[in-house]
């Protein structure tokens, strides 16, 4: 229940951010998105079996104000209800800006008292005892031959010594907390990882850098924190592992860039597991695990159990490997994709696959009871246990992998119209001849987020500038696993005169994608025409690398020498010199794909046309759009206009999104796919677009300025 006394905080606070920040004032949108989401984290849990708190959904179109549109009601309400406040976001980056920009602006201005912590994976963070280990300095005490790993498998170049050695000084003296985020400068990602660890191979409290470790000094700040800060894949991580950040029901939710959901959670569920790089690993095991055995006194660790894992994984490969022999080419010199129509494995991969759950399950056993014993209750916190539990860490993390893998192929859903699972075989040539992938997903996402956050939250917001699809919600609740009844909505208006801002422009043309050649060609024919040499920026956002390359190489010369090509820079390196070009009165191109579809933010003249070349369908390739649209389709529905039509609207708005950033913007949209006029799901997508003024079947001038 939304009481007097918060809805009186609530305006208190709005009146202070007025008078202390100079020239803000709360737009129409944003008050209207501060009052939806203090009634719905105000909203107590039914009681009951089976019950589920509402969720409300907001989409705050840019210009809102969505980040203090959420933070400053949410952090209210969850302190007058003694509840924390857990921010979500899809990125890292926005992680950082929220505590940064936001919560620093609301705790200066807004006189809310409160306490926040930033909550990220183990792999943003240094493990101090790597670190000294790839120094040197971490194996100095008595150790058991043959348990520790050489930590470098190559002489270390001078500078990743050089860097190791800066990052341990900064650490020792307090100048650096650890976070990989917070370094000025990069550090090989291949480095990085050699430092860092994951939960399977930290020893916790029995590592004897534990009350110093960058990691669980971060965690120990979430305790008592009014606002907790993180990130959608370490949420569901932490909550299908079993050990959420804060119990979901004990918390209030907002998650931000929530359309990003659904497929985190996809990607959470999924399996690609290599069956050499496996049995590899259980070889690994069968050798280490009597000595394991022996430093702690316990030779009841079943090696055997290891040993027969790989021997059933052996024999599979090379039934497997005989099988696509058999019935393919005899030298497979590129990957090949076998997927399995409506998720039914053959009886001969189920019957391999059953064989080899139980010896691994057994594994898994034999690895847990082996960790169990050397970080457990009167165990030692000394580099040789750490160095230990890091090794039967790795193991269990490759058989938990395998095993995983397997009950996702093994999986059978309960009725005809249940979701199945998308289950595939990858053959890949390599040095030994074939290796084979077991991949598979879930084709419903949804049914994951339901189980993991929506059946146990206390109360949650879901917001994003592009919720909608099609003008309609229905999309991403399918897609999410909720349920209308439990589930509001509200699309704010955008702050934007659109019709006066900006034009969409669809040319007179005389091909389409669907001949992907001429299209490409008459592309790169038109664009000197339509881009303006101007000293102002365009953004050209493609469908696919090829085209975009193919393009590009096409180009004349001087409007070849003023475009930025996604993958030449780093994306922040990129944008740095658009910008620059911009500000020295040069013209500026970018040509990008889906990543610079959202997240950029080009105001003012920096952009002032996006072109885009192809209405972005995804075409149902991968075996998970296979599936999913071959379930849709069994099930009496349209999978193109079910999915793709949908998912289309969605990316178009993103791209369409990155020409007006501010209430003084101006420029143009020009889409080069005639597809949109003549076809019924044309007008759609285009209804779906803010209002611009338009043009449509526009002449292209043969003039150009290049």
């Amino acid at each position: 229940m939304l009481t007097d006394e918060t809805k009186q905080s609530i305006r208190d606070a709005l009146i202070r951010l007025s008078a202390q920040v100079p020239g803000w004032s709360s737009r129409v949108g944003q008050r209207r998105m501060i009052a939806e989401v203090a009634r719905a984290l105000s909203t107590p849990l039914p009681k009951g079996e089976h019950v589920r708190a509402c969720v409300a959904l907001i989409e705050g179109p840019t210009g809102i104000g969505k980040s203090l549109g959420y933070l400053l009601p949410g952090i209210i309400v969850a302190m007058h209800r003694k509840l924390p406040l857990v921010v979500s976001t899809a990125t890292v980056a926005l992680q950082d800006q929220i505590v940064q920009k936001d919560l620093a602006l609301l705790a200066q201005s807004a006189g809310l008292t409160f306490t926040s912590a930033l909550a990220k994976g183990r792999g943003r963070y240094a493990c101090t005892l790597k670190l000294h280990q790839h120094l040197g300095g971490g194996n100095s005490q008595a150790h058991l031959p043959g348990i520790e790993e050489p930590v470098w498998d190559r002489p270390p170049e001078p500078s990743e010594l050089e860097a190791l050695v800066h990052m341990a000084e900064r650490l020792a003296s307090g100048a650096w907390d650890g976070d990989k985020d917070s370094l000025k400068d990069a550090i090989p990602s291949a480095l990085w990882t050699r430092i860092t660890n994951d939960s399977h191979g930290c020893a916790g409290e029995k590592c004897p850098e534990y009350k110093g470790c960058p990691f669980y000094r971060a965690r120990r700040q979430l305790s008592g924190a009014n606002v907790i800060v993180a990130n959608h894949d370490l949420v569901l991580s932490t909550m299908a592992a079993g050990a959420p950040l804060v119990e979901p029901d004990k918390a209030l939710w907002c998650f931000d860039e929530a359309h990003h959901l659904p497929a985190k959670a996809q990607s959470h569920l999924s399996a690609d597991v290599s069956v050499r790089a496996a049995i590899r690993a259980m070889r690994r095991a069968v050798d280490k695990l009597p000595l394991l055995a022996s430093a702690s006194n316990d030779a009841g660790w079943g090696p055997k159990t290891t040993e027969d894992a790989a021997t059933v994984l052996e024999r599979m490969q090379d039934i497997l490997v005989t099988t696509v022999r058999s019935a393919g080419p005899d030298r497979i010199v590129e990957p090949l994709v076998r997927r399995y129509r409506n998720g039914q494995i053959d009886d001969a991969l189920g019957v391999l696959l059953e064989n080899v759950r139980s010896p691994l399950r057994g594994m898994l056993s034999a690895l847990e009871t082996a960790r169990e014993a050397l970080a457990g209750e009167g165990s030692s916190a000394t580099p040789l246990a750490a160095s230990a539990v890091a090794l039967l860490g790795e193991m269990t993390r490759e058989a938990k992998r395998v095993a995983d893998a397997v009950d996702l192929l093994l999986y059978v859903p309960e009725s005809e119209r249940s979701a199945p699972n998308a289950k595939w075989i990858d053959i890949i040539p390599c040095a030994e001849g074939i290796d084979i992938h077991l991949c598979a997903a879930p084709v419903d996402p949804g049914a994951a987020l339901s189980r993991l956050l929506w059946d146990n939250v206390a109360a949650a917001v879901c917001t994003s500038a592009t919720l909608c699809s099609l003008n309609s919600f229905d999309h991403f609740i399918w897609r999410a696993g909720l349920r209308p009844p439990t589930t509001s909505c509200t699309a704010l208006p955008s702050p934007f005169d659109h019709e006066r801002q900006g034009e969409l422009v669809i040319p007179i043309l005389e091909t389409d994608p669907g001949t992907p050649e001429l299209h490409t060609a008459e592309v790169a024919r038109i664009l000197p025409c339509l881009v303006a040499n101007d000293g102002t920026g365009t953004v050209v956002l493609f469908a696919s690398r090829k085209q975009m390359e193919a393009v590009y190489q096409r180009l004349p010369s001087r409007l070849k020498d003023a475009t930025l090509v996604q993958g030449e820079l780093s994306k922040s390196e990129l944008l740095v010199r658009h910008r620059q070009r911009v500000d020295f009165g040069t013209t500026s191109v970018i040509f990008g794909l889906e990543s610079f579809a959202e997240g950029v933010d080009l105001p003012g003249c920096y952009c002032t046309h996006v072109v885009i070349p192809k209405v972005p369908f995804a075409v149902p390739t991968s075996p998970v759009d296979e599936a999913r649209a071959e379930w849709v389709e069994r099930n009496g529905g349209n999978a193109f206009m079910q999915i793709s039509v949908p998912e289309a609207a969605l990316k178009l708005t993103q791209r369409a999104g990155r020409l007006i950033r501010t209430e003084s913007d101006t420029g143009r949209l020009t889409l080069l796919d005639r597809r949109l006029l003549p076809q019924r799901y044309g007008k759609s997508l285009l209804d779906s677009l803010p209002p611009f003024r338009r043009r449509l079947r526009a002449a292209v001038e043969a003039k150009s300025g290049w």
